[in-house]
């Protein structure tokens, strides 16, 4: 298991599926979340998941605390689910994106 840890929200699809499976081929411990379960189990083997709804910011946290507990404190976060506006990451808000 490598120190690097990356979480992958919305592994459950083929967008999030080939990001997981490119940061593993560079080493990186993957997590990828996604609410559907079964896209999640198409995930290769050697890529760990989680099943949640990671647009619910306490399900979200509870994703990451339980992870990095877990796992490490992740290095990375790769979002591929939703979309949302131009400008600053930090400042966004769920209402903001969708």
């Amino acid at each position: 298991m490598s120190a690097r840890v990356a979480i992958v929200v919305g592994a459950g699809g083929e967008l999030g599926r080939a990001t997981a499976e490119k940061l593993a081929a560079a080493g990186f411990t993957v997590v990828g979340i996604d609410r559907s379960e079964d896209g999640l189990k198409k995930l290769p083997d050697g890529i760990r998941y989680e099943a949640g709804d990671a647009t619910d910011p306490a399900v979200a946290k509870s994703l990451v605390d339980r992870i990095a507990a877990e796992v490490g404190p992740p290095e990375a976060l790769v979002n591929t689910i939703g979309t949302c506006h131009l400008g600053d990451a930090l400042a966004a808000t769920p209402e903001a994106c969708g």
